[in-house]
């Protein structure tokens, strides 16, 4: 019995591990990297919201709510859907000004200050922090068995 739960262990560690390398690279080269290459800023005015209807776990339709971002950007008019999606206590109300991020080699590529801030603390420090976390929990698990190996 005791060899089918260690196996089942070391199987939810290998897991749990995959997991997180797999959601660390998905964010470091997915959405971060968009971050990272919308470097420069603009005004803009939210025309709109795009609404995507979705379905959680539970079977329960959950509305996202994309904003439509008009604005000017080196003296060309665009109207552009943005990267992430504002949640339903933080939406900016139609007509509102503010401040969003453009990349630069393709202007039609934006998120508003707003949309990533809380994503980007998310990807850029605690999911880091949970994974080494994690490794020292099993450094120090497997360090507490090898002593109890020898004695």
């Amino acid at each position: 019995m005791k060899k089918i739960f260690d196996c089942a262990c070391v199987f939810f560690r290998f897991s749990v591990l995959l997991f997180s390398f797999v959601m660390f690279v998905r964010v470091a080269f997915g959405d971060v990297a968009l971050v990272l290459r919308c470097s420069d800023k603009t005004e803009a005015v939210v025309a709109e919201y795009k609404v995507i209807v979705t379905t959680d776990d539970d079977g329960d339709k959950v509305n996202h709510y994309y904003p439509v971002y008009s604005y000017k950007y080196k003296y060309v008019s665009y109207k552009s859907v943005s990267a992430f999606s504002d949640s339903s206590f933080h939406r900016a109300k139609e007509g509102t000004s503010l401040v969003i991020h453009i990349n630069p080699d393709n202007p039609k590529e934006v998120y508003g200050s707003v949309n990533a801030d809380f994503f980007i603390v998310i990807a850029l420090i605690a999911l880091p922090v949970v994974f080494v976390a994690y490794l020292f929990v099993l450094k120090k698990k497997n360090k507490k068995q090898k002593k109890e190996t020898f004695d």
